[in-house]
């Protein structure tokens, strides 16, 4: 696609839902259930939460752009504003140009600048700038006036702002804009003049030349709006369709005009529809705005923006692989773009990697025991030397990410699921607690799409450090079922290391005397022992909440192997941290069933879990404890869990539809679970899968009612 613009024929349009339009999502309003109405004859912006866009001050003076005459000529005015630098522009940051349209050179003693809220005190301009006779003074909006004369201490916001230009504490000029597209300017169209136009060529310090010719003249305008639903989203092949409606109004009293990064967009009056052909080398993030213009006395155009993302149609055979600065999301989620330098394996190799448009140097590998026998693993990237920015996916900036594989889900949330219960149990006990974070990421490998992935924490001192706990302890992960706590190993001969099923993760040397210490203690306590010292040793309300959690989710796989332990080192014992549960929530690691009313307290798996429960005044707590997180609305009631699950659909359904159409038959005849299963024929499909789980969940709280501590 190249930048074009499509003009259409229509009338100005500045008001819905009963005020101004200013800032409005075009292509979203409908959704909100308003409707057009007649323009305010004095349309003063109205005040707004969002003091970057608009004025919230009831005496500045307001921009009166219907009734505007050309400024005077012994005056300064606003010439062109850039609210966003396309990437290597010149200048690469916000400025503004102010031009002189008289015979004289103004200095600008006296004169300064604002931008919304116009409440605020200006800025005043450097005294030693001027500006000659007929030209012009470029400003830079960059927050650093510190640098120079013609550094301005305000940034503009390229979702809409306002300035005001004043000389001796009088408005000479006041321009009021709503949303621009990232290195399009808005400039007046002829120096000086009273109307403005969006273009999509700057010319700071140069002529505006003048483009489009005057507007007819128009009464009572209506604010047009998109029919149908939010049109954001479409595969290559598919047209963007913006479907408009104007309350009746002939269509052809509305002048509409498209501009950015699109192609050969048409506008059609008879349908009120704009309509974006896409072909299969689009894929990518695609910037539009629509334009348009008040009335005939010219003036500021009212804008919205509006992305369209053009989805990679990874399965046509003439499909072309996306660029991966270009193309950053799919289906609403992010995408990672992996470029290994060679095979993959389980030791690292030098990748280059792409996310959010930035290219990043790594190395990456396959992780995991089980994932490195899948057709499609999972991943751990390591980013040298700069960190991945995932702060905008509650991820912050990491410098190595883990992707777990859905290979082994057919559902895709398990595992997504139970780190979000987790986070909400802590919520629910207002405790601060080691709680890995995760986010839905999509990957592409080698150009390729490879498929929907769990992007998560990798729990080592960088995670610990993050979540504000003291990063100085040990920290071990459990491998195997021989990390028990108990005397014995998982087939009931003695240890002859207690540290058996344990790697050190974080922490000084190879020292595990504190782990050994504490299976030392655990193995050899009764009861009654456990329930006197505990808090010598571990942090119980967390150990109560680790069973409940893997109790009712079912998650035989994580009740003591697939778990972290942090010593920490400010007194508070060790910290359960979760991790591993494709065994889950109705399956197991294979991705056998495991129904709804099956019951198992772990006492065999974790000695913990077994004293606890063979204490009357612990097991009693730990039931409660329990009891608290199945109420209604708590973290493992089937309301709150059904909550959750739907949260997650409503992000991943398309992004899981088609991974399975990628990987679904791949999963239906691996052996690690086909034959276990009655063949690939009697394996659900994502859908049925689906149902599945969110039957399961219905299901076990009917079951766990029965529960409850042995007599």
């Amino acid at each position: 696609m190249t930048p074009t613009s499509s003009p259409g024929s229509g009338t100005p349009i500045t008001e819905a839902c009963g005020r101004p339009w200013r800032g409005l999502a075009l292509l979203l309003a409908l959704l909100g259930g308003c409707s057009a109405a007649p323009v305010d004859p004095d349309p003063t912006p109205p005040p707004s939460d969002d003091d970057d866009s608009v004025a919230d001050d009831d005496d500045a003076t307001p921009a009166d752009d219907d009734d505007a005459t050309p400024p005077a000529e012994d005056v300064l005015v606003i010439n062109e504003v850039l609210a966003s630098a396309a990437p290597g522009a010149s200048p690469g940051v916000d400025w503004i140009e102010l031009h002189n349209p008289g015979d004289t050179t103004v200095s600008l003693a006296g004169w300064a600048l604002r931008d919304a809220p116009v409440s605020e005190p200006a800025s005043p301009l450097d005294a030693s700038l001027q500006v000659e006779a007929g030209g012009y003074l470029v400003l830079l909006a960059d927050g650093a006036p510190e640098l120079g004369p013609t550094h301005l201490p305000l940034r503009l916001s390229v979702d809409g702002d306002r300035l005001q230009l004043l000389h001796d504490d009088a408005v000479v000029d006041d321009v009021d804009f709503g949303e621009l597209l990232r290195g399009w300017s808005l400039a007046r169209n002829g120096d000086g003049s009273h109307d403005w136009e969006v273009r999509g060529v700057p010319t700071p310090g140069a002529t505006n030349v003048v483009g489009s010719p005057a507007l007819p003249a128009t009464d009572d305008p209506r604010l047009c709006l998109p029919r149908d639903e939010d049109p954001r989203h479409v595969v290559e092949g598919e047209a963007f369709v913006a479907e408009l409606h104007c309350d009746g109004d002939p269509l052809d009293r509305f002048r509409l005009t498209v501009v950015g990064d699109v192609g050969a967009g048409t506008w059609d009056a008879a349908s009120a529809t704009w309509t974006l052909p896409t072909d299969l080398d689009d894929a990518g993030r695609h910037e539009i705005l629509f334009v348009l213009k008040p009335d005939d006395s010219g003036g500021v155009p009212e804008t919205e923006r509006a992305a369209v993302n053009v989805v990679d149609a990874w399965g046509e055979p003439d499909n072309v692989p996306p660029d991966p600065a270009a193309y950053w999301q799919e289906w609403g989620l992010p995408v990672l773009h992996l470029d290994p330098s060679g095979p993959l394996t389980q030791s690292d190799i030098a990748t280059t990697a792409w996310f959010d448009g930035t290219e990043y140097s790594a190395e990456m590998k396959i992780r995991g025991a089980s994932s490195a026998g899948y057709p499609k693993n999972s991943f751990t990237v390591e980013f040298e030397p700069t960190q991945i920015d995932l702060r905008d996916h509650g991820l912050g900036r990491k410098d190595h990410l883990i992707l777990i594989s859905n290979f082994d889900d057919a559902a895709y949330v398990r595992q997504k699921l139970v780190f979000d219960v987790w986070a909400e149990i802590a919520a629910t006990r207002e405790a601060s607690r080691l709680t890995p974070r995760t986010a839905w990421v999509v990957v592409y490998l080698d150009g390729a799409y490879h498929g929907l992935y769990t992007a998560i924490d990798r729990v080592d001192d960088e995670f610990i450090g993050e979540l504000d706990w003291t990063d100085t302890g040990n920290l071990y992960k459990s491998v195997n079922h021989d990390a028990n706590y108990s005397l014995l190993n998982n087939n009931g001969s003695v240890k002859s290391n207690l540290a058996a099923g344990w790697e050190k993760k974080e922490g000084p040397d190879d020292d595990m005397s504190d782990l050994v210490a504490l299976t030392q203690w655990a193995g050899e306590a009764t009861p009654a022992v456990l329930a006197a010292e505990h808090s010598d040793w571990i942090s119980m309300p967390e150990f109560f909440d680790w069973w409940a959690l893997v109790v009712h989710l079912s998650a035989g796989d994580s009740a003591a192997k697939n778990a972290y332990l942090y010593n920490d080192p400010d007194g508070t014992g060790f910290r359960y941290v979760p991790w591993d549960f494709n065994h889950s929530l109705g399956q197991n690691w294979r991705t056998l069933r495991v129904g709804a009313d099956s019951y198992n307290d772990f006492a065999n798996r974790n000695r913990i879990f077994e004293l606890i429960q063979a204490d009357p005044t612990l097991s009693e707590q730990l039931w409660a404890a329990y009891a608290d997180l199945l109420a209604p609305g708590a973290p493992l009631s089937a309301v709150r869990l059904q909550e959750l699950v739907a949260e997650s659909y409503a992000a991943i359904d398309l992004s899981a539809e088609r991974d399975w159409a990628r990987w679904g038959d791949e999963h239906r005849n691996y052996g690690g679970w086909r034959d276990l299963r009655g063949g690939a024929a009697a394996i659900d499909g994502y859908p049925e899968e689906r149902a599945y789980l969110e039957q399961w969940i219905d299901d076990r709280e009917v079951a766990a009612a029965a529960w409850g501590p042995s007599p």
